[in-house]
């Protein structure tokens, strides 16, 4: 969760990133903790009334409206469209409202609008990957093999002389 600390204006989409996904407890608690003052909004498809659920679900999470400074949800006909006025809707909403970084699941909804509207965009789970670990993980998928087998006999083999 550093990577949010440079941001005052965080978007959070709701189905599989405050609800649903595998971190979504922890990033429950960041909110709810706000241990850096940051403002906190929700950016949602969801429409045809299914917005009005989004609280009610929090719930199970802890959460509730004080914890957020606005809702927004996609209008009906956008939702309905698709394509590109649907892709790009997130990242126009949070440049109009000054969110700087929009954490949502749907990369290939949301990336490309984000984008286009100077909106960072962040992935959840890209979150909770801590960048020393990820680096060695890099670093190690990079590295030679230590050890290559051509044939199962040469596995056998190595294996006997343990």
């Amino acid at each position: 969760m550093n990577y949010l600390a440079k941001f005052t204006r965080i978007g959070w989409d709701v189905d599989d990133t405050l609800i649903g996904s595998r971190h979504a407890h922890e990033i429950a608690d960041y909110i709810r903790a706000n241990p850096l003052g940051q403002q906190h909004h929700i950016v949602t498809f969801r429409s045809h009334g299914m917005q009005g659920r989004v609280f009610r679900d929090l719930e199970a999470y802890g959460l509730d409206r004080r914890h957020f400074d606005s809702l927004t949800n996609c209008p009906d006909h956008v939702y309905e469209a698709q394509g590109e006025a649907y892709r790009g809707w997130k990242g126009s909403i949070c440049a109009g409202i000054g969110i700087e970084v929009l954490v949502d699941d749907d990369t290939e909804n949301v990336a490309s609008g984000c984008a286009a509207h100077g909106v960072e965009h962040i992935h959840p789970d890209h979150l909770f990957i801590d960048s020393e670990f990820a680096a060695r993980v890099r670093a190690a998928a990079d590295a030679p093999p230590v050890q290559s087998f051509s044939s199962i006999a040469e596995v056998h083999a190595w294996l006997d002389s343990l």
